[in-house]
C-alpha cells in the first residue's frame, strides 16, 4: 500500500510558517536577515528589537509571534539574553 502524501496545497512563503489555524506567522530568522546585524559586539534591549519585529510583520501582512515566542526563537537561535540595569538585553543583535 502507498503512504498518502499529506503536503498542503498551499506551501507557506519563505520567511513564514503556518500555524495549526493556517495562520502565516512572522519568521524571526527573516526578521533577523533582513533588518538585523548580527555582531559579537553588540547588544540590543530586548523590547526595542521585539517591537521592530512586529512592526516587520505587520508591514509584511503576517502575524507575529508573542513577546515568549520571539525569545523562545532568538534563544534557539543563540542570541542570549542578559539583564543589565533593570532591562533585558540581546547579545549578537543589532537594528540596521
Amino acid at each position: 500500500m502507498k503512504a498518502k502524501n499529506h503536503k498542503s496545497a498551499h506551501p507557506a512563503s519563505a520567511g513564514s510558517s503556518r500555524t495549526q489555524c493556517g495562520e502565516v506567522t512572522a519568521s524571526p530568522q527573516s526578521f533577523i536577515l533582513e533588518c538585523c546585524e548580527i555582531s559579537f559586539g553588540i547588544k540590543n534591549r530586548a523590547n526595542f528589537l521585539y517591537d521592530a519585529y512586529n512592526q516587520w510583520a505587520i508591514h509584511k501582512g503576517r502575524q507575529a509571534l508573542s513577546v515568549q515566542g520571539f525569545g523562545t526563537e532568538l534563544d534557539r537561535l543563540g542570541f542570549r539574553v542578559i539583564e543589565s540595569n533593570g532591562s533585558a538585553y540581546r547579545m549578537g543583535l543589532g537594528l540596521k
